[in-house]
């Protein structure tokens, strides 16, 4: 009892369960609409949405061109000008929005055809990755202000309304796969206007284009731009190699059995984000020779656990699928397996990736992931071939166990760690 009051009264401890919780909840959305909307959206339905919030994420990266995190940096190095950052950051986000957007408007026939989505919806992916970026820079600036519990409010007030708004949608007005897409976008519209009055409100809204603090956002965002894109076509590939060489119909099937294989991944993000902290803190003190060994058994307890974890949903699968989905889904139960397996890895992979942090070769990691994206899209064609939609999962299974090899023989490169030998 005395641990769980002085834990409470940690701040990290506490901050860190906000997040956790947020984040869970956040990405647990997917797999907590379930058991509604398919009894009211087709296998092609969830296709086409699987496609717009794919395509939005290659966008995203794009137009966000990481300035959340070149806020981050100088929030904290040149605090005095936060409002000069911020404001500049924004100015540079709807710059690189209006040229997407027109590079959308422009070629939207031609890529309605590369991911087999309508004309219509080409641009809004555009307009929709602007909300979120606005909502990004927002929860930035409550994380860097230390308030955990506006950001969690944020956070899951978006949540809770994009739901909301794709139930009314889809189950009252009966909008299909639209009103699912719809409701994204308007919650997402909805917090990005409250975001933006909190900006004004908080003074940092300056209205003073200043062309030395675009150029800093980006020095620091524009070699940031390949790893993201490449961290999203990892996501992006699978469905679209699906939509073309199968059906949108069987990218929908694929993208409920993603759902609930993606528990595992959920999971392990989230003990990721509490073993960031506690790791980074270990390391610091310089641990001697059984502190280091200890790391190495938690470190290897945990991927035992995870991949419990992945065989127990696969398990389990069956009866989620009987009782929460409807019977038009019930072939996406195929796919759970290797989406289960493929987030074990990615979260193995997770797990050592916060020791190349720690050794500040995160160059490294751009690298790795490059290279991963390229292997899976070769990977998901010839496997999708083969194996039709089931050789998506496949792939991604694949890459993900590469990914967390590499990232595995990295660490162990840049960390001086008893890997082979923690139990003497």
């Amino acid at each position: 009892m005395f641990l769980f009051k002085k834990l409470l009264n940690n701040d990290l401890f506490r901050n860190t369960s906000v997040y956790l919780v947020t984040n869970i909840i956040n990405k647990a959305i997917p797999f907590l609409l379930l058991p509604l909307l398919t009894r009211y959206l087709s296998p092609s339905d969830y296709g086409y949405v699987a496609t717009f919030i794919a395509t939005l994420g290659i966008f995203y990266v794009i137009i966000h061109v990481s300035t959340s995190g070149a806020i981050s940096v100088f929030y904290f190095r040149d605090n005095q000008n936060t409002n000069q950052y911020i404001f500049n950051s924004i100015v540079l986000n709807i710059t690189f929005f209006l040229i997407i957007l027109f590079f959308l408007l422009v070629f939207k026939k031609n890529i309605s055809n590369l991911i087999s989505l309508p004309e219509f919806w080409i641009p809004i992916i555009a307009i929709a990755a602007f909300f979120k970026v606005i909502c990004q820079i927002i929860l930035t600036i409550y994380r860097c202000e230390k308030q955990p519990f506006k950001f969690g409010l944020f956070e899951i007030t978006r949540s809770f309304v994009n739901i909301g708004l794709s139930l009314i949608l889809v189950i009252i007005l009966g909008l299909a796969w639209q009103g699912r897409v719809e409701g994204f976008v308007f919650a997402n519209f909805i917090l990005a206007v409250l975001g933006a009055v909190i900006l004004i409100k908080k003074g940092y809204i300056t209205y003073n284009i200043n062309t030395m603090y675009i150029r800093k956002i980006l020095m620091f965002g524009l070699p940031l731009i390949p790893h993201a894109l490449a961290g999203q076509a990892i996501n992006f590939t699978d469905r679209v190699f699906i939509n073309n060489m199968v059906s949108v119909h069987e990218t929908g099937l694929y993208s409920v059995g993603y759902s609930i294989g993606q528990i595992v991944g959920i999971l392990g993000t989230s003990f990721t984000f509490a073993w960031g902290p506690y790791l980074f803190e270990l390391l610091s003190l310089s641990p001697d020779h059984f502190q280091k060994m200890k790391i190495v058994r938690n470190v290897y307890i945990y991927f035992i656990l995870i991949i419990i974890t992945a065989l127990f949903i696969t398990l389990i699968s069956p009866i989620i699928i009987k009782y929460l989905i409807d019977k038009n889904f019930y072939e996406s139960s195929k796919y759970v397996f290797w989406i289960a397996c493929s987030y074990a890895a990615f979260s193995m992979a997770s797990v050592m990736s916060q020791f190349i942090y720690y050794a500040k070769k995160t160059y490294y990691l751009s690298i790795i992931t490059f290279f991963i994206a390229i292997l899976n899209a070769l990977i998901n064609y010839i496997l999708i071939k083969t194996n039709g939609g089931l050789g998506a999962a496949q792939a991604t299974a694949i890459t993900f166990t590469f990914q967390f090899i590499m990232y595995w023989i990295l660490a162990s490169k840049v960390q001086n760690l008893p890997w082979l030998n923690f139990f003497k």
